[in-house]
């Protein structure tokens, strides 16, 4: 027969487990809150599905990212046009990559966190995408770059990092990564990712001409 003691033990597990299912709700209605529901009127839909991007995608992308929108262009528009154009393509598809970079480059552009004609901060975006899918490499290198541009290097190696972590072998996520390292100083981790980035044919010289200058790039 067990003990009294074994059935407690048995017991705190159970609760332990719980509450560790409890804090991981609470999490995400904690970041629902701030970042919104992703139920939409249209969609959402899943950006790496084909079947979705085939259907649903090219209506959307018809009105609300065209080229002008994607390439940040204002000319004769309301300021709030981009933003307003960018989110609902996000709305839409929360893990549109195309539209992630461009609202990072429109914030950064801006000088603002939260773009004009957003509903969200860029942030919230981010967010929404990994909520979203949380297994998307490339919403993770996205979101590295963001914190790149906007000098944030600790956060910008951190979402690097999670996206090696899913795809190791993406010569892309080699290549920022280095770009984040060199700008921390850590020039061997930046050497090591050039170089990785390289042997597997990445074109961009930048990283390898930048670490040649400072005398750190060895053939």
């Amino acid at each position: 027969m067990k003990s009294l003691t074994s059935y407690r033990h048995a017991w705190c597990l159970v609760l332990i487990a719980l509450s560790v299912c409890q804090v991981a709700v609470a999490q995400t209605d904690i970041q629902g809150m701030f970042c919104g529901s992703l139920e939409n009127h249209y969609g959402p839909f899943d950006y790496t599905n084909s079947q979705e991007r085939a259907q649903r995608l090219p209506i959307v992308e018809r009105f609300h990212f065209t080229n002008e929108i994607a390439t940040l262009t204002t000319t004769g528009r309301v300021p709030e046009y981009l933003g307003r154009n960018i989110a609902y393509t996000l709305h839409t598809f929360p893990n549109h990559h195309r539209a992630l970079d461009a609202m990072s480059r429109l914030s950064i552009m801006q000088g603002r966190p939260h773009p004009l004609g957003a509903r969200y901060t860029v942030d919230c975006y981010f967010e929404r995408a990994i909520r979203w899918r949380p297994n998307d490499p490339t919403v993770r290198l996205v979101y590295g770059i963001h914190h790149y541009r906007a000098q944030r290097l600790d956060a910008a190696v951190r979402e690097l990092g999670e996206a090696l972590r899913m795809a190791p072998e993406d010569p892309e996520v080699h290549y920022n990564l280095g770009l984040a390292f060199l700008s921390k100083g850590d020039y061997a981790a930046a050497r090591r990712h050039a170089v990785q980035a390289y042997e597997r044919g990445y074109p961009l010289p930048g990283l390898r001409s930048r670490l040649e200058r400072i005398g750190e790039w060895v053939e």
